[in-house]
């Protein structure tokens, strides 16, 4: 793959998302995002003002509140954050590219980042999700964990 010529057709749209949808910004101000190795503008990002906040913080609270995530099981929440580091494998090409593009980064530890740190971390925190609330969990055979009398069965 030449990055230099993915880099040339990057097609930078940048919006808020917020409430499960991208939209436009109510604020018309802009910043600059600037590559830091050649010191050129990428693209303009939307300044998001207070009505911009307000309106991320009331869909996050209905979002909370309608339960669509707070109400899953532990075990569903690990499917999905295991499903997002999959994901993020097979888009590691993108995610590196962009990741360069924006942060100086070598193109090469950003595809370890996208390839393996991302996604490794996302496995470990997927693991949590049913091991904290009083779930047990195996230490070696026959000898269980539990994590809500902080005791060792067997």
């Amino acid at each position: 793959m030449s990055w230099h010529k993915a880099a040339d057709v990057v097609r930078w749209h940048i919006q808020p998302f917020i409430g499960g949808r991208y939209r436009a910004s109510r604020s018309t101000d802009r910043v600059d995002n600037i590559n830091p190795g050649t010191e050129s503008v990428l693209c303009g990002v939307p300044v998001g003002d207070p009505a911009d906040v307000d309106d991320a913080v009331h869909a996050a609270r209905c979002a909370f509140t309608s339960g669509c995530w707070s109400r899953l099981t532990p075990t569903r929440r690990m499917e999905i954050l295991l499903r997002l580091a999959e994901l993020i494998v097979q888009r590691a090409p993108d995610l590196a590219l962009l990741d360069s593009l924006e942060m100086g980064k070598p193109i090469r530890a950003a595809l370890f980042d996208a390839e393996h740190f991302a996604p490794e971390r996302l496995r470990s925190w997927a693991g949590f999700a049913d091991k904290l609330l009083g779930a047990a969990a195996p230490l070696t055979p026959g000898f269980w964990y539990s994590t809500s009398t902080n005791l060792v069965v067997s």
